[in-house]
């Protein structure tokens, strides 16, 4: 924020999701944004007013006027690309530790139960790449270009459940099963709201069962991959325009 500048606010958490689901202290998260906000001249949503992607992280407020709220749509680096889907699996293992090890150290004692070509990636790029079989194959980092490629090959994707993550996937376009990070609020809203839509199916990490939520996941409707990132960055960009000119 800078006063002497029109400044604008872009975020997808109007309301903050706590622990307990406490109503009362949601609300209250609001109004503590409704306040923050005023220094802004607008304040934009990356997500749709109808068949949104958040939830209650940016709709049905009960103290922000979402008339006053630009939603834009999706935002992502990713593109979805015409290619072969010979991806089984895209395993995506990120976020911090030492959740991030849990995790990977679950996936990796079942990974030998899955059939089919798999890709694994470990969001560390300080661990050794290695191939557990002729299958697996285990990326400690890939770039934006490389990730972007795996993504529109794969079947399904494996991972958090991180709105950066569901917007990745709502471009891209594939059925997911989604971890949520133990502890993150807005992670296990996110999985559970998508879980209740059909979008994808959701698990619990200490509860993960690869197999058999791997197939849950495949009867699941699956991410739409119709979302337009070029749209709504020119409905961003109209709205500065208007906001400086």
């Amino acid at each position: 924020y800078n006063r002497r500048i029109p400044s604008i606010f872009i975020s997808h958490q109007m309301r903050i999701m706590n622990p307990l689901r406490i109503h009362m202290l949601e609300e209250g998260s609001e109004l503590f944004n409704l306040f923050f906000f005023k220094r802004f001249r607008e304040v934009i949503v990356p997500d749709y007013r109808e068949n949104d992607f958040s939830g209650n992280l940016s709709h049905n407020l009960k103290r922000i006027d979402e008339d006053k709220i630009h939603y834009v749509g999706i935002l992502s680096d990713f593109k979805k690309i015409d290619l072969i889907k010979n991806i089984d699996y895209l395993i995506s293992i990120t976020g911090p530790e030492p959740q991030r090890s849990v995790l990977e150290k679950k996936i990796l004692s079942q990974i030998d139960d899955l059939n089919g070509n798999i890709v694994l990636t470990r969001g560390k790029t300080e661990i050794e790449e290695n191939n557990l079989s002729e299958n697996i194959k285990i990326y400690s980092y890939l770039s934006r270009e490389d990730r972007e490629e795996i993504l529109n090959r794969s079947k399904m994707v494996i991972s958090r459940s991180g709105y950066s993550t569901i917007m990745d996937l709502a471009v891209i376009g594939t059925k997911a099963l989604m971890i949520p990070t133990p502890g993150q609020s807005e992670q296990e809203y996110l999985a559970l709201y998508h879980h209740r839509k059909g979008t994808c199916y959701t698990v619990d990490q200490d509860n993960i069962i690869l197999s058999e939520h791997i197939e849950e996941a495949e009867k699941t409707k699956g991410f739409p991959g119709d979302c337009n990132v070029e749209k709504t960055v020119e409905n961003i960009l109209d709205i500065i325009y208007s906001t400086t000119l």
